[in-house]
C-alpha cells in the first residue's frame, strides 16, 4: 500500500489537469502512478477522477496515440473504482463500453481494461 498522502497528492493533480490542462499536456506518469495506487487499494482514488478524466477523453475530438495510451492509463485506474461508482453512473459507463467494444471501435490498448470495468460492472 502506498502512503495515503501521495495517493491524494496523485488523485489531485489529475483532478487538477481536468480543470486546468488541454487534454496532451495531462502527464501520464500521474496516471500510471495513480493506477499502481489503484492497485494496491482501489479506495485510495476517488471514483469520480478517472470517470471523469474518462469521459473528457471521450468526447476529446483529438484522437492520436498519446491520448490512446492515456486512456488506457486512465481505463486502468477506473477499473479498480467502477464498483463505487453510482449505479447510474455505472450502468451508463457500462452500456457506453459495451456499445465500443461491439462496434470494434475500441484502441487495443484500453480493450483490457474496458473488460474488466464489464466484469466488475456485472459482478454481483
Amino acid at each position: 500500500k502506498l502512503p495515503g498522502s501521495l495517493s491524494t497528492s496523485l488523485a489531485a493533480v489529475a483532478a487538477g489537469c481536468l480543470l486546468e490542462c488541454s487534454l496532451v499536456d495531462w502527464p501520464l506518469p500521474v496516471w500510471l502512478m495513480l493506477e499502481e495506487a489503484a492497485t494496491r487499494d482501489p479506495t485510495s482514488v476517488p471514483w469520480h477522477v478517472p470517470l471523469d478524466a474518462w469521459q473528457a477523453l471521450r468526447e476529446s475530438p483529438t484522437a492520436d496515440a498519446g491520448l490512446t495510451r492515456l486512456g488506457a492509463a486512465v481505463l486502468e485506474v477506473l477499473k479498480h473504482a467502477v464498483r463505487r461508482v453510482p449505479s447510474a453512473k455505472r450502468q451508463a459507463l457500462a452500456q457506453e463500453v459495451e456499445t465500443s467494444l461491439s462496434q470494434l471501435s475500441t484502441p487495443l490498448e484500453q480493450v483490457p481494461a474496458m473488460l474488466r470495468i464489464l466484469e466488475q460492472v456485472h459482478m454481483r
